[in-house]
């Protein structure tokens, strides 16, 4: 990474309901690093995190995108129920709770609340905004790409495709919102994801087809779902790089 992105600039979002939300923003680096081609001028990301928040990993991934030219807003999602400096739950079965309880709704709310104000920015092109978002980011990055009209394009990084189960707070199954998409998708998994089964991705792809949608669509073969963080045992180098390759070519050839 280059050393020209600026430090981590914290911010305060009106969310769903008139909540508060905590957020960080990153402004667009002077000098692009690693991007194979610049950002569009005007384009900026809305980044939506993992179960984890607002972890080392996304701010990380919020400076590599800002370091290839966006302005990228990260909103926390979880702000209301984890204070500013909570510990986030490390046990599998308290992360997987955490998932279950975030209601959809609501956080499509949040993230539409996050694009306005990442829209209104001087520096941004309302016209140019991408949604890019990891695991439970990137389930809800394919469903405000497919609510909201506010976004250009969606970058979905091993994001739930169906639940489990249906409940008050996941009152739809993601897929069945693909008929609504009319942007370009750029979705990526893990064939090893121990949390997005290959039969529902492939499902996906299904839909997409079948609907002509414009999309892009890979599986990593033999990757687990944390291939993209270096901190996590699932970590592939080859696989993360290739992801961030296609990441950045598709936004800029999208935006």
């Amino acid at each position: 990474m280059t050393n020209d992105a600026a430090d981590v600039e914290s911010c305060a979002l009106v969310g769903a309901d008139g909540d508060a939300l905590r957020a960080v923003f990153v402004a667009a680096a002077s000098a692009v690093g690693e991007a194979p081609e610049p950002a569009p001028d005007g384009a900026a990301v809305l980044f939506v995190h993992d179960v984890f928040g607002i972890d080392a990993w996304t701010l990380a991934s919020a400076r590599r995108l800002a370091e290839a030219g966006y302005p990228v807003l990260v909103p926390d999602l979880f702000s209301r129920e984890r204070g500013a400096e909570d510990d986030v739950p490390s046990d599998p079965e308290q992360l997987a709770a955490a998932r279950a309880a975030l209601p959809d709704r609501r956080a499509l709310r949040d993230l539409e609340a996050a694009a306005v104000w990442l829209a209104e920015r001087p520096d941004v092109d309302e016209r140019s905004l991408a949604v890019v978002g990891f695991g439970l980011g990137g389930g809800l990055a394919f469903q405000v790409g497919c609510t909201s009209t506010r976004l250009a394009v969606v970058v979905d990084l091993c994001g739930d495709v169906a639940y489990d189960e249906l409940s008050a707070a996941k009152p739809i199954q993601p897929i069945e919102l693909t008929l609504n998409l009319d942007r370009p998708l750029l979705a990526l998994f893990a064939e090893a994801d121990e949390l997005v089964p290959q039969a529902h991705v492939e499902l996906l792809r299904e839909r997409l087809a079948s609907s002509s949608k414009d999309f892009e669509l890979v599986i990593y073969p033999g990757a687990a779902r944390g291939f993209l963080d270096e901190r996590r045992q699932g970590y592939h180098a080859g696989h993360a790089a290739d992801a961030w390759s296609r990441v950045l070519t598709f936004l800029a050839h999208s935006l």
